[in-house]
């Protein structure tokens, strides 16, 4: 699984220490899954009106797109400083703007690097498979 090592410009300060070394890995699918699950929640959508004009309301699932790249996010969090990962929400409000800009710069490199990757071994791949007359 790729990495990507990195300094904070403030870090998150716990006691009298103040962690900025952090550590990124690429998230895994059950990330992905939990993040969506935890980024949810049940809304009232109007859908109709009844005789009387009223509207009548029906629950629905909706996700955040915010909230759920924020959960992939700390769930990609492998350290910073002394402080392991995975991090919760909790930790993660504690980064500046700029840090959390930051970390979601280093995770789009993570992910570009890694689609970068897949797409070269498929490439080669294919190629071979070319040469082999399949």
């Amino acid at each position: 699984m790729a990495e990507i090592e990195f300094i904070l410009d403030k870090g998150i300060k716990v006691g009298e220490v103040c962690h900025t070394k952090a550590i990124l890995r690429d998230p895994t699918s059950g990330d992905v899954i939990d993040a969506s699950v935890e980024s949810e929640k049940v809304v009232l959508v109007p859908v109709a009106k009844d005789d009387q004009g009223e509207f009548i309301n029906e629950p629905q699932l909706v996700t955040s797109p915010t909230l759920l790249a924020a959960h992939v996010l700390r769930r990609q969090i492998v350290r910073i400083g002394d402080l392991e990962g995975p991090f919760e929400m909790a930790m993660l409000r504690k980064l500046s703007p700029s840090d959390m800009n930051l970390m979601q710069k280093k995770a789009a490199e993570l992910e570009d690097a890694s689609l970068a990757v897949a797409q070269r071994g498929r490439s080669e791949h294919q190629g071979a498979a070319d040469n082999n007359g399949d």
